[in-house]
């Protein structure tokens, strides 16, 4: 059943900071790309420790894997919070505890030192942002009334 009224503005604004959110996910990818000599550098210096060796071939191929992989999770991340964010505007609970629980494990990455580039750290603010004007009492309501009506 369709939501029983259009989302307030504090549901469109919370729905417009996890989108951007999720831009931050995308851009920290292209952060991942551009870091390609820290890549290569913490393989030289992890394959110091290792034997055997890895030859100058494998280093570059060992970091650009491991480039891979991180683009593919922010790109998954990226697209998690879309589908999340078009669900908590269509008024489920469920994807803003999800989003919350979210912004909170982001906080705890920060606490612990985890993302350290201008862009995750912006991308932080954005969703705490989105989180605190989900909860705010008409974005409560919306969620009450499109629960009352699918009932």
């Amino acid at each position: 059943m369709a939501s029983p009224t259009a989302p307030p503005r504090a549901v469109t604004a919370a729905f417009l900071a996890f989108l951007t959110y999720a831009a931050t996910a995308l851009a920290s990818g292209v952060v991942v790309l551009a870091a390609r000599p820290e890549f290569e550098d913490a393989v030289r210096a992890s394959n110091l420790r290792s034997s055997p060796r890895l030859t100058e071939d494998q280093v570059r191929g060992t970091a650009s894997a491991g480039q891979g992989v991180l683009l593919v999770l922010t790109t998954l991340v990226a697209l998690v919070y879309l589908w999340l964010a078009v669900k908590f505007r269509a008024g489920r609970d469920w994807a803003r505890v999800v989003l919350a629980v979210s912004t909170l494990l982001q906080l705890a990455a920060l606490v612990t030192g985890e993302r350290k580039h201008a862009v995750e750290r912006a991308g932080f603010v954005v969703a705490v942002i989105g989180t605190a004007l989900g909860y705010a009492p008409s974005s409560n309501a919306y969620i009450a009334a499109v629960r009352a009506a699918r009932d």
